[in-house]
C-alpha cells in the first residue's frame, strides 16, 4: 500500500522537546510521502465503514493494529504476529525504507505517515494500537510511545529500551496510559 499523503500527527515531538509552528529547515528534504509504501494485513471483518454513526458501532469500538517498525529495509514481523492478527481481527501494517539505515526524523515521519492514513481510513482503536520493533525498529517505537502515549496503548520492542523522556508531565501521561512489554535478550550488546 502507497502512503496518500503526509499525516496530520506531530512528527517533530517524538524527536525534540517542543512542537514549533512549522517544520524545522531541513528536517526532511526530499521526502515525499506519496513514494512510501507499507506491507498491510486488513482483517476480514473490517469492512466496517469509517463513518462510525452510519455503521451502528460504537465511537470506543475500534479495531486493533499492530505497527511493526524493522531495522532493515524490507517490512519484518508478520510471520510473527500472523497467528494472532488473524485470530483476533487485528490490523498490521510495517513500512518500507524506515529501518535503521534511514534518517531518523524522516523514519518518525514514515511510521507516523502510516499510522495516520489507517486511522483516517479504517476505525484503529488508539487504546489497542501497539507500535513494536526489533532492534532499532524497536528503540524507535518506543521513542514514539514515550513522546505520544495518546496515540498508542502499547509499544512492544524486541531490544534494549530506551528510558522514558524527562518531561514530568509527559512521564505521568505515559505511566498512566502506555502498557510495555520489554523483550530483549541476555546478550544484547546494548542491554
Amino acid at each position: 500500500v502507497f502512503v496518500k499523503q503526509a499525516g496530520q500527527i506531530d512528527t517533530v515531538f517524538p524527536l525534540a522537546n517542543q512542537s514549533p509552528a512549522e517544520m524545522p529547515t531541513g528536517w526532511n528534504p526530499n521526502y515525499k510521502p506519496k513514494e512510501q509504501r507499507f506491507s498491510l494485513f486488513v482483517p476480514p471483518q473490517a469492512t466496517v465503514p469509517r463513518n462510525l454513526k452510519e455503521s451502528g458501532m460504537k465511537a470506543t469500538s475500534g479495531f486493533p493494529l499492530v505497527l511493526f517498525i524493522s531495522p532493515g529495509k524490507n517490512p519484518q514481523g508478520w510471520p510473527q504476529f500472523e497467528k494472532v492478527c488473524r485470530q483476533n481481527n487485528v490490523f498490521f501494517a510495517s513500512p518500507y525504507d524506515a529501518g535503521n539505515n534511514c534518517d531518523l526524523p524522516r523514519r518518525v515521519q514514515i511510521i507516523l505517515d502510516v499510522l495516520g492514513q489507517l486511522r483516517a481510513e479504517y476505525p484503529i482503536d488508539p487504546e489497542q494500537t501497539y507500535l513494536a520493533g526489533f532492534s532499532g525498529g524497536g528503540r524507535v517505537a518506543l521513542m514514539i510511545a514515550y513522546a505520544l502515549p495518546e496515540y498508542v496503548g502499547g509499544v512492544i520492542p524486541v531490544c534494549a529500551a530506551e528510558a522514558p523522556r524527562e518531561e514530568s508531565w509527559l512521564r505521568e501521561r505515559v505511566a498512566s496510559r502506555l502498557s510495555v512489554a520489554l523483550i530483549t535478550g541476555e546478550n544484547d550488546f546494548n542491554r
